[in-house]
């Protein structure tokens, strides 16, 4: 990257040194003028198409994700872990711009399109012999030859040069002056790069072509003399070109290659002649100058032209220009006014377009803004907005619209607005306080995530959901009302919401997603509504001040939710939970919890680092309790004192009499007997059942009972009759349940 010069200078010593220790190393040679010229082609950069609309964007979120607008960009989400760049710390490689890299544009064997050819001029070869870097003499064209004698290198005939993979056959880290003799017709490519001692060097007037990244990385070059001879410049020529400070561009040029003077840090004046058509992509990346003129004659203007600029305080596009693609001003922190006679020119949307005066951001227009992401951004990122403006009637801020841009506090949404994309506001760290209007019915994933300076915000009724990350490390968040609409908070929506000391949720709310209050250390109590019926996993995971909370009684499961809140001194669980998992681990404050006879399994490690655990009250008996299954890692809940609040249970006997009959033709000859189920209906009975016959109403000594089986014996001879019997059932009861009696009526009819 050419943001930093210390990084470059380390480069270039490494590259030194490499230099040095592969003196003897081959160098390939491309191109041997023998063979006829193949057919020539554009040395410029095919320029991006630009589209009225972004691109489908390819979703993968989940389901809950809001609804895609018409055009959005497949985007990369930030990571929880890395923080989002500061100003001075963003990686250009990032952007949808092709960056320079370190080695220039060097393209692959798939993508490298065919050099351009000059009459005369072989297409590479790369089987040619390819002298060794300890020589220091040879060819370098087909009529053409080189010398090096100490630190002057001579290239002597005529035609071109040829064309190399990555520099000169010469020993590149030797040469710091070059003489031109004959009529030498073009530079190759990669011919100079990483001469780092070569400090100036004078073009002879015969060449009329100089070959892409021909003096790439030539970081002591402080002059250079281009005749106008020259009529094409290739991609990277000067490509990290640090020492430079002025340049020239001939007349004879009409376009400005990709990457031209990218990385050229030291560059504090060009000049651009009225012969100029063109800009290409990061044609001036990262270059230093404070103002720059862009003639007239101009008509299209590339992605990154003028990308981290970061001196360039003011620009004015011409009439001409019809064409500037994305990102062509970004990160050009210094940058007060784009002035463009066309108002339509700067895009943001299909029928939206921005400009930028005096700090002041305007965008314009109808219908919904265009839909950025964490690699492609706004192309006002990196500007230094002092001010925000909307004018007509939008109706959606696109996803990433302002990520990571310094957006003033006093920055309003209008009410034409219904939708706030996906990491909308991501990382605005000088956003400290936001109303949006009831216009708004939807908000995207991670919209304010990262704004640390957000102290508050007000979210209208309209809004039923808030979404995963919403307000994800929105660490100054000191209070927040959740609107009665909301019947969810989604995954990490106030992760990390260290300031936010309380919250209540409202009995709309059904559910809490994974992680959502996790890290808001300084929460100290929350109401769940009885409405909530489902908390994610790790809910409440290192609410470090939580001292208590109240778990809504129709929660089944509890995962990780309370996990590290090490001043939770003790807590409730409701009976409609079944299965609790690694709830409580690190909680070492707990002393003591009630567990409901409804759990029948406890996980891996939910007590595990619970020192201060002593006392457990259990909703049943030992014998329950022995039924439930714990997993590894619960020492201290088994070592724990248990209070089994249900020691022993009440018998749930219940007996019911009814009217036998016996006939007394059988009774004459001999004794009958009736069975309990004539006499009685016996349910829920614990334990053993015994019988005993506590009163007759006449003729007592006629009737026995068999104590165990309740079966009654009449004897014979007893006369005609009813007759009324009382029985007492006894219920001997277990370990769980205790003894118990009742007494039933039954009648004997004999006839």
């Amino acid at each position: 990257m050419f943001n930093s010069k210390l990084k470059t200078v380390a480069s270039a010593l490494l590259s030194v040194t490499m230099c040095m220790s592969l003196i003897a190393a081959p160098v390939s040679v491309m191109a041997d003028e023998t063979e006829a010229p193949a057919e020539s082609q554009s040395s410029e950069a095919a320029e991006p198409e630009e589209s009225s609309e972004p691109s489908e964007e390819k979703e993968t979120e989940p389901s809950k994700e809001e609804e895609t607008t018409a055009a959005e960009t497949t985007e990369t989400e930030p990571s929880k872990e890395t923080e989002a760049s500061k100003p001075g710390e963003k990686d250009p490689e990032e952007s949808k711009a092709t960056e320079p890299s370190e080695s220039g544009n060097k393209e692959t064997d798939e993508t490298k399109p065919a050099e351009s050819t000059e009459p005369g001029e072989k297409a590479p070869d790369e089987s040619a012999s390819t002298p060794k870097k300890n020589a220091t003499s040879g060819k370098c064209g087909k009529n053409l030859t080189w010398s090096l004698d100490g630190s002057t290198l001579t290239i002597s005939g005529s035609g071109n040069m040829n064309n190399y993979d990555y520099c000169g056959p010469w020993d590149n880290c030797s040469v710091q002056s070059v003489v031109f003799e004959g009529k030498v017709t073009s530079i190759g490519s990669y011919a100079f790069n990483e001469c780092f001692y070569l400090t100036s060097i004078t073009i002879p007037n015969s060449v009329t072509k100089i070959g892409s990244n021909a003096f790439e990385r030539c970081t002591s070059l402080t002059s250079i003399t281009i005749p106008n001879s020259v009529t094409s410049i290739g991609d990277g020529a000067f490509l990290g070109c640090e020492g430079l400070t002025s340049f020239t561009i001939p007349d004879s040029i009409t376009a400005i290659s990709d990457s031209t003077f990218a990385g050229c840090t030291g560059l504090t004046s060009i000049t651009i002649p009225n012969s100029i058509k063109k800009i290409g992509v990061n044609a001036f990346y990262s270059c230093s100058f404070t103002s720059i003129e862009i003639p007239n004659s101009v008509t299209s203007i590339g992605a990154g032209a003028f990308k981290s600029c970061e001196g360039l305080t003011s620009i004015t596009i011409p009439s001409s220009v019809t064409s500037i693609s994305e990102f062509a001003f970004q990160w050009c922190t210094g940058l007060t006014n784009i002035i463009t006679s066309d108002s339509n020119l700067l895009k943001c949307g299909k029928n939206i377009s921005w400009t930028f005066i005096d700090n002041t951001l305007t965008i314009s227009g109808s219908g919904d803004m265009s839909n950025f992401s964490e690699n492609d951004e706004s192309p006002w990122w990196g500007l230094n907005i002092q001010s925000v403006v909307f004018e007509g009637n939008i109706t959606s801020i696109g996803n990433y619209a302002f990520g990571s841009c310094s957006l003033p506090t006093g920055t309003t949404i209008p009410n034409s607005v219904t939708k706030i994309g996906r990491y909308a506001f991501y990382n605005c760290k000088g956003l400290k306080s936001l109303t949006i209007p009831d216009s708004v019915t939807s908000i995207g994933k991670g919209a304010f995530s990262y704004c640390k300076s957000l102290t508050g915000i007000t979210i209208p009724n309209t809004i039923t959901s808030i979404g995963d990350n919403t307000f994800e490390y929105c660490s100054k968040l000191t209070g927040f009302e959740i609107p009665s609409s909301v019947t969810s908070i989604g995954t990490c929506a106030f992760w990390y919401c260290s300031s936010l000391t309380s919250i209540t949720i409202p009995n709309s709310v059904t559910k809490i997603g994974d992680e959502a209050f996790a890290h808001c250390s300084g929460l100290t109590s929350i109401e769940i509504p009885n409405s909530v019926t489902s908390i994610g996993h790790g809910a409440f995971i290192y609410c470090s001040s939580l001292t208590s909370i109240t778990i809504p009684n129709k929660v089944t499961s509890l995962s990780y939710t309370f996990g590290y809140c090490s001043k939770l001194t003790s807590i409730t669980i409701p009976n409609s939970v079944t299965w609790i998992d690694s709830t409580f681990r690190g909680c070492y404050n707990l002393a003591s919890i009630e567990i409901p006879g409804s759990v029948t399994s406890i996980g891996s490690y939910t007590f595990d680092g619970c020192s201060g655990l002593k006392d457990v009250f259990y909703d049943g008996t030992q014998r329950d309790w022995d039924t439930i299954k714990i997993d590894v890692g619960n020492k201290y809940l088994i070592n724990s004192t248990f209070h089994y609040l249900q020691t022993i249970s009440r018998n749930t006997l219940s007996v019911k009499g009814k009217t036998a009959t016996v006939k007394y033709k059988k009774l004459k000859k001999r004794k009958q007997t009736v069975s309990r189920a004539k006499m009685m209906t016996v349910s829920g009975a614990q334990g053993k059942l015994t019988y005993k016959i506590s009163s007759v109403n006449k003729k007592r000594s006629y009737f026995k009972i068999n104590a165990s089986t309740g079966t009654v014996t009449v004897k014979k001879k007893l006369k005609k009759g009813t007759y009324t019997i009382k029985v007492s059932v006894t219920a001997a009861g277990n370990d769980e349940y205790k003894p118990a009696t009742k007494t039933v009526s039954f009648r004997i009819k004999v006839k």
